[in-house]
């Protein structure tokens, strides 16, 4: 019987600083079908707003996605899916966890 593979898919979004505050991550099949998933706003990145803005190009026009005010609006997304539970909140070691967890299954 041959081995089945899997792809694990990841998508994030970053600060200006580089660092991950948005981790999404899918397990599927060669036939898409999915084994696993995890989405989660990452502790101390994007719950420091201050300190790790999230990711915006001052150059973009101002209702561009990209822009000043497209960052704002993200938080306000993130922040509400975080407040109905739609996303979580979790700590790099958790995601780690997930991932080495989902590797091993």
């Amino acid at each position: 019987m041959a081995k089945k593979q899997h792809f694990i898919l990841i998508d994030t979004e970053t600060t200006q600083d580089g660092k991950v505050a948005d981790f999404a991550a899918v397990i599927c099949d060669r036939k898409g079908r999915i084994q696993n998933q995890c989405a989660v706003m990452v502790d101390g990145i994007f719950t420091d707003s201050q300190n790790h803005p999230l990711f915006f190009d001052s150059s973009a026009k101002p209702d561009a996605l990209w822009s000043r005010k497209g960052a704002d609006r993200r938080y306000a997304k993130y922040s509400e899916m975080v407040a109905d539970g739609s996303r979580m909140i979790a700590s790099v070691a958790a995601i780690n966890r997930w991932l080495e967890r989902a590797r091993g299954e």
